[in-house]
């Protein structure tokens, strides 16, 4: 998973599991009864779940250690500091990834991963509770940052780890949710839906635009590639205007969509989206503009500018979040 990527996806639909073949796309393609559908329904949350606040904390503190600490030395860079803060035990989301994971359906790769998952976050959990503790009490006065120093190599180890494993488990939720939506789809296509499957087509196109624009930050999205990226935000514009025009059929809008009072909240939030992804646009195409946003930067000390692909990550969350609420 990339540092700068999360999901944002929960399933609250009935759909469908197998736990014969259990790769992620055959446990959502062969499901037969509805008591295996839910079990895969609550096994995917569950793990969505420990993807959106875990890595997120191990990104965020990895973050805070690359700008705090020279790893070379163990010293503190000069004006900074080093919190490190993360749970003091074992996060809630990992405790509910240990009630379930063995559970069916059976999804193997997926399984293993989520217990490698718990194994690595929780050796950096500890490592930076070592860390945090040691800078708080000040012993680097002690000792010259010598223990520091020493951790540095395992705890850099440790981080790697924790991210390939990260990579891989979440590329099964991806493929899983891909199979999800897909179904979802052809589903919507065949009953005559063509609100929830409007909505679901733009979706689709903002989970492309974000997962191109996730692979670049603040201080070098001026390097994405202008053709890609504008035919992504157009894509979203016009999936958007087809959504918004289906849902002028005010009978079958109130049929398809349950809780259709709050689409006005969804809306403004995808408009806002597509507004920022014009923004970072003309920004990554002026120099001026760019370099003036990474000047703001350092001069408010934010961790991030504006406009910025971490900015419509959040706002892609609150998308997501409107969505299910919808549902």
């Amino acid at each position: 998973m990339s540092k700068n990527n999360i999901l944002f996806y929960t399933i609250g639909l009935v759909l469908l599991f197998s736990c014969k073949d259990n790769s992620p796309e055959n446990a959502v393609a062969n499901a037969n009864d509805q008591e295996s559908r839910q079990a895969l329904i609550n096994k995917y949350n569950v793990y969505v779940d420990a993807l959106n606040s875990e890595s997120k904390d191990v990104s965020r503190v990895y973050k805070e250690y690359m700008e705090s600490i020279n790893p070379e030395t163990g010293e503190l860079y000069p004006k900074t500091g080093f919190s490190g803060s993360m749970s003091s035990s074992k996060p809630y989301s990992l405790e509910q990834i240990e009630k379930i994971v063995d559970q069916d359906p059976d999804l193997a790769e997926t399984d293993e991963l989520a217990k490698q998952y718990i194994k690595e976050f929780e050796e950096v959990r500890v490592l930076i509770g070592d860390l945090s503790s040691y800078f708080k009490t000040r012993e680097y006065t002690q000792d010259n940052f010598k223990m520091s120093k020493e951790m540095a190599p395992k705890l850099m180890d440790e981080f790697n780890s924790f991210f390939k494993v990260d990579s891989a488990f979440n590329s099964k939720i991806v493929a899983m949710d891909k199979a999800f939506r897909k179904q979802e789809m052809e589903r919507f296509k065949e009953n005559g839906e063509e609100i929830l499957y409007a909505h679901a087509i733009l979706l689709q196109s903002l989970e492309d635009h974000i997962q191109y624009i996730s692979n670049y930050t603040y201080n070098n999205f001026d390097e994405l590639d202008q053709k890609v990226y504008e035919d992504l935000t157009n894509a979203v514009s016009k999936k958007y205007k087809e959504y918004k025009e289906k849902i002028k059929d005010e009978e079958a809008f109130k049929k398809q969509i349950p809780n259709y009072f709050r689409a006005p909240s969804f809306s403004l939030e995808v408009e806002n989206y597509i507004q920022l992804a014009r923004r970072v646009n003309d920004t990554a195409k002026d120099q001026d503009k760019f370099d003036r946003m990474i000047k703001s930067v350092e001069f408010t000390n934010n961790t991030f500018g504006t406009p910025s692909p971490e900015e419509l990550n959040k706002i892609y969350s609150n998308i997501i979040r409107s969505s299910n609420l919808m549902r």
